[in-house]
């Protein structure tokens, strides 16, 4: 029996970590390259959110959530938490982003193309039009999005979508018109509308309007939609930046 070439062999390979791995056999370069490349993206990954001492507990923890990519995010904000008192998601989505953003293409260039594309938009609503709340601490960023999960839990039998959308956006313009220093006026409530509909369409494309499946992924959505937010801020400042340049050249 003629044997092929190898260039590499892993002789057993966790279920957990196949996707991540491959079946352990690569035969063609490309293959072995493409390994080497996800599990260099998983090293410097962990080692910009968790201290030298614990990196190999977080290499771990980022290796079996590649089973399901998504909740790389989730892992990723857990060790941040863990391991900073008062965490800069801002300074930390600059580490991890370009790391993260290439294990993700390997991984799943394809897949969860829904549920990524809605949570951007969500989040690029939400950074342009400032919807959150009185701060930028992390539970601030989120409250929009943490509304629309709690209005799912707390949805009731008869209350039909259109009533429970609706109802967010009119509570949350409220919201926003009370910690808004001159109010907010009818932009702003489009703007709200908006995004809940950008999250109700995740909702029902995504999830099948199913609370139990949503609430599920609860904490993996909400931290991939503050890890968006977060880009979605750079995005903003840059374009701002490179604006203002323009105007400034112009003169």
């Amino acid at each position: 029996m003629v044997s092929l070439p190898s260039f590499g062999l892993i002789r057993t390979v966790l279920a957990s970590l196949q996707l991540l791995l491959g079946d352990g056999q690569y035969i063609k370069r490309q293959e072995a390259e493409e390994i080497l490349k996800r599990l260099r993206c998983i090293g410097k990954l962990a080692i910009s959110v968790a201290s030298i001492q614990k990196a190999d507990d977080c290499l771990y923890d980022l290796a079996r959530a590649a089973a399901r990519p998504i909740e790389l995010y989730y892992v990723l904000l857990r060790w941040i938490l863990r391991e900073q008192d008062e965490p800069n998601l801002e300074h930390n989505w600059s580490r991890i982003r370009e790391p993260l953003n290439t294990l993700l293409e390997s991984l799943m260039p394809t897949e969860n193309t829904l549920l990524t594309k809605y949570l951007r938009e969500a989040s690029q609503i939400a950074a342009t039009a400032s919807l959150r709340g009185s701060s930028f601490k992390r539970t601030s960023l989120a409250e929009p999005f943490t509304a629309f999960t709690a209005a799912v839990r707390s949805q009731k039998v008869h209350m039909d979508l259109d009533l429970l959308f609706a109802a967010l956006v009119q509570q949350y313009h409220t919201r926003l018109d009370r910690i808004s220093e001159h109010g907010v006026g009818s932009t702003k409530y489009e703007q709200v509308k908006q995004y809940y509909q950008t999250l109700r369409n995740l909702y029902e494309e995504v999830y099948n309007s199913r609370p139990e499946k949503l609430l599920n992924d609860k904490d993996t959505l909400e931290a991939a939609y503050l890890f968006f937010f977060q880009e979605a801020q750079q995005q903003l400042k840059k374009k701002q930046q490179d604006d203002s340049d323009e105007t400034n050249t112009s003169n």
